[in-house]
């Protein structure tokens, strides 16, 4: 079947008949019937379905009959490659599939890797057009095998070790991730629990005693930094003061939509709105707004208008300070200063924002994917595994990403109220995390490694608050000034 299914999909769509591509159609949903027959008969047998390897090339997008770049048929294609994906879920195929990959983890009949990486991408295809809104039980069964086959992925990248890790990782990761982000909407337990799988790989792969699995393990862990803030749920409020438009003044709230579990949505611009009392004397009446636009340049700017009724986000809209996003922190929330005033209405001074809550549920502040890898780094003390005698050069520079971060969160949470409570010594870097850092300077018989040190602390130093940079100086005037 592999040979004949190979040759079918390797047809190009614009050498064939209607007629040619229906018999392609055809054969390739009566190839999916046929697998998951045999995957349900190998699972009472507890044998081995030989024939999950055709998988590889009837979910793969890339060959010629899917191709997306096949000009007129493109739609076309695309939709018959879905269908044999629909055919293969209402037929229980992903559900028979995940119980046989839980039952094989640790055997050769498990599925090849290559097989895999198509399965994760078929299953990424059928969440990626599901409307969460008008969810149906059908979709909640993808949900189900999603996860189902997500868990036995993980156990299987989980038995791995040394280089096999490394590859598997590569080849599977960024597939699980995709899948998983899309479940945070509607089944956020399941995508903290895939982001605790990979925390836990990349612990593994930093421990390790291979320098090239360590790197591999610091490549994760700024991948997750980035994965973890793009999940970062904006403000719930702004407190806007200075502003010489003495009514832009005052609190703005937070008007993204939100998904079932009362998170905002992600990928969605956080926009905010302040109405104004009638009976106020100054702009009373007037609906002020925080948003981005997307300007003719394609440059993205922030601006406080106060939007036209008939035709809001166009040039009626009556603009009084603007920012221009120069750097990527700009681009998800409103930045707190470095505002300008817009010439026509704006009076100077420009405003200054405070950012006030999270759009969360009450009690989940830090519950969020921030929270959690700054906990797992102080917890398991990656910032000892950097400063240890042992590290090699390589690896302090690639710490640099992490470091900040964790100082970050130490001004992260303020304005943010809790009925959980703050504790700060979870989610922050220390100040004698900082003092160890600068300790261990002098103190590496490598100079070209305590060089690598310092540079580390001084790279990191300006961007520290007041509380933990103080302490640092101090540290650093006593080793040039010593008595």
């Amino acid at each position: 079947m592999k040979q004949i299914v190979g040759r079918l999909v390797d047809q190009k769509p614009s050498e064939m008949s209607n007629h040619d591509r229906s018999y392609v159609r055809y054969s390739l949903c009566y190839a999916m019937a046929i697998i998951t027959k045999d995957l349900e008969i190998q699972s009472s047998r507890r044998g081995q379905c030989k024939l999950l390897e055709v998988l590889k090339f009837i979910f793969n997008f890339e060959k010629n009959f899917f191709n997306r770049n096949n000009g007129d048929n493109q739609i076309l294609n695309l939709k018959i490659r879905m269908g044999v994906i629909d055919l293969f879920l209402k037929g229980k195929g992903f559900t028979l599939l995940s119980t046989y990959m839980m039952e094989r983890i640790d055997r050769e009949s498990f599925p090849d890797v290559v097989t895999l990486q198509y399965v994760l991408s078929a299953l990424g295809d059928s969440l990626t057009r599901r409307t969460i809104s008008q969810q149906t039980t059908a979709d909640q069964d993808t949900e189900n095998d999603v996860i189902d086959i997500g868990r036995a992925t993980m156990a299987f990248v989980s038995s791995c070790s040394g280089e096999e890790l490394r590859r598997v990782l590569q080849m599977l990761r960024r597939r699980l991730s995709r899948l998983f982000d899309r479940l945070i909407v509607s089944r956020r337990d399941a995508t903290y629990e895939y982001y605790e799988f990979w925390r836990y790989l990349a612990l593994r792969l930093i421990k390790s005693p291979s320098l090239s699995l360590r790197l591999c393990g610091w490549e994760q862990i700024d991948d997750l930094l980035d994965a973890s803030s793009k999940h970062r749920p904006p403000p719930r409020f702004f407190d806007v003061s200075n502003a010489g438009c003495t009514f832009v003044n005052g609190r703005y709230s937070c008007t993204v939509a939100t998904t079932p579990d009362a998170y905002a949505r992600n990928g969605v611009d956080a926009s905010y709105e302040r109405h104004i009392p009638e009976d106020e004397e100054d702009g009373g009446g007037k609906k002020l707004t925080l948003c981005r636009c997307i300007m003719r340049s394609t440059q993205k700017w922030w601006f406080f208008p106060e939007a036209d009724e008939e035709q809001p986000g166009t040039d009626r809209d009556i603009d009084y300070y603007q920012h221009k996003c120069t750097k990527e922190p700009d681009k998800s929330v409103p930045p707190r200063d470095c505002w300008i005033t817009c010439r026509n209405e704006g009076i100077d001074p420009p405003p200054k924002l405070q950012p006030l809550g999270l759009m969360v549920p009450a009690g989940q502040e830090f519950n969020t994917l921030e929270h959690h890898l700054a906990e797992w780094a102080i917890k398991n003390g990656i910032i000892d595994i950097v400063l240890s005698d042992s590290e090699h050069r390589e690896i302090v520079p690639r710490s640099v990403g992490l470091i900040k971060f964790l100082g970050s969160m130490c001004s992260r949470d303020d304005g943010v109220d809790s009925t959980s409570g703050k504790a700060p010594n979870k989610y922050c870097l220390q100040v004698g995390d900082l003092l160890r850092a600068w300790n261990a300077c002098p103190r590496k018989d490598d100079p070209t490694l305590s060089a690598q040190v310092y540079q580390l602390v001084a790279s990191i130093l300006p961007e520290y608050p007041g509380a933990l940079a103080a302490p640092l100086l101090e540290a650093l005037g006593a080793t040039l000034n010593p008595r």
